[in-house]
């Protein structure tokens, strides 16, 4: 019987060489996974045609605007929750979005009891919604994408430090927007 001994220097070195045969057969399929990857996140029926940034309130030059939307009601709850009446009645709500381009629609939707703000909609479009998530969460509009088919609302989850509940509970958001097609409206939140 004929042994072939293989020294220790040897057998290290065949390792290495077999190690990089196959990395060299790994390496161009991460590569194509890596492509694939990157390029599968551009949805091309996303295409943004144009794009609107949330207007500063400052530079619009309508006062209380700001104020009102984000005031509280006397029981501490955000006064948005008065154009949602039935997100604190039942949480089995679904997200609900309005784009509001006159006065007529905005007095339509609101309940409550306190002076609505004086709006120029021949300007501006207000967004308002309400989007369910788990407690203990910022949500705010993040960016306001026009497509060919509609409007997407991009909203932003930022978790809160501290101890919540395990409940699923209704958050209100606005915007106010320099004037918006009239398409539907897509919330997406990241």
């Amino acid at each position: 019987m004929n042994r072939i001994i293989v020294s220790t220097s040897k057998r290290k070195k065949m390792k290495k060489n077999v190690f990089f045969k196959n990395m060299m057969r790994v390496l161009p399929l991460c590569l194509v996974f890596l492509v694939a990857g990157l390029t599968s996140c551009n949805n091309e029926n996303e295409r943004t045609t144009s794009s609107h940034e949330l207007t500063s309130l400052t530079e619009t030059s309508v006062e209380g605007i700001s104020s009102f939307f984000n005031s509280t009601s006397l029981d501490g709850i955000s006064i948005l929750r008065d154009f949602f009446p039935s997100s604190y009645e039942s949480y089995s709500q679904k997200d609900t979005c309005f784009m509001i381009n006159s006065r007529a629609e905005l007095e339509e939707l609101y309940s409550g009891e306190k002076k609505l703000p004086v709006i120029n909609f021949e300007d501006y479009t207000l967004i308002l919604g309400m989007a369910m998530a788990p407690a203990g969460y910022l949500i705010e509009i993040h960016a306001i994408n026009i497509t060919d088919d509609a409007i997407n609302v991009t909203l932003t989850m930022k978790p809160l430090e501290g101890a919540f509940i395990a409940a699923i509970v209704p958050y209100y958001y606005w915007g106010l927007y320099e004037k918006l097609p009239q398409k539907d409206i897509v919330v997406k939140k990241m």
